[in-house]
């Protein structure tokens, strides 16, 4: 099966790749790099740098891709930050994964 994993480049996203691709499922991971961090995804996924809510750059991926299934990592998750901008933590992590 072929599974896009958004978020795959944080901590929890990047350990569903791995046992995503060690069960045998090609993988492509999609991660802004805002919390996450590119040694962290297993070799064997394609990987693309972009934000969720860019929804051309999401489309292309879907297509280009033949893309089975998605899994979602992709929440802001630093709770100091949360508190002074909750929009922006709606808009990310409520908004993007609709």
């Amino acid at each position: 099966m072929k599974i896009l994993v958004i978020g795959g480049a944080g901590y929890i996203g990047s350990h569903a790749v791995k046992k995503l691709v060690s069960d045998g499922n090609e993988v492509v991971v999609l991660d802004s790099l805002y919390t996450g961090h590119r040694k962290a995804v297993a070799s064997e996924g394609k990987f693309y740098q972009g934000d969720l809510n860019d929804t051309f750059l999401v489309s292309k991926i879907l297509r280009d891709e033949r893309i089975e299934a998605v899994m979602h990592f992709a929440a802001y998750s630093l709770v100091p930050e949360s508190v002074k901008k909750p929009l922006k933590y709606y808009e990310n992590n409520v908004s993007g994964m609709i």
